[in-house]
């Protein structure tokens, strides 16, 4: 499942639902969405493109995601180039309405753009 993330997340009644974030190794290489009420599954993908085995979603290769202390849920992915943006907390895999995906929020792993620090591939946040 290329290192997927799993994040929880609990509503206003104190329910927990967990969501993973595999990479799809299909055509356009979209991100996965499953869900589960356990941590450890059985998870259920819930971003299939209707009558078909491709995902639809704003999060591309190698996606992460993760959740603040506010509730706020965001998504980042990438491969050589880094992209984040807030998700629909009712969908969990589109952009939340108004939200706009953020490019190269780390300097891309290109070596003409003068980064010291370069992204390569596959972000996993922590919060400490």
């Amino acid at each position: 499942m290329f290192a997927p993330d799993v994040i929880e997340v609990v509503d206003s009644d104190g329910k927990k639902t967990y969501y993973m974030y595999p990479n799809n190794q299909g055509p356009g290489r979209l991100s996965q969405v499953a869900k589960s009420d356990r941590p450890d599954g059985p998870f259920e993908v819930i971003n299939w493109k209707k009558g078909t085995t491709h995902t639809e979603g704003v999060m591309g290769f190698d996606p992460a995601a993760f959740v603040d202390d506010d509730g706020q849920v965001y998504g980042y992915w990438g491969f050589i180039r880094s992209f984040a943006v807030e998700l629909d907390p009712n969908t969990m895999y589109t952009a939340k309405p108004g939200a706009t995906p953020i490019e190269d929020m780390i300097g891309s792993c290109e070596a003409d753009d003068g980064n010291i620090f370069r992204f390569f591939e596959a972000p996993s946040l922590r919060k400490i």
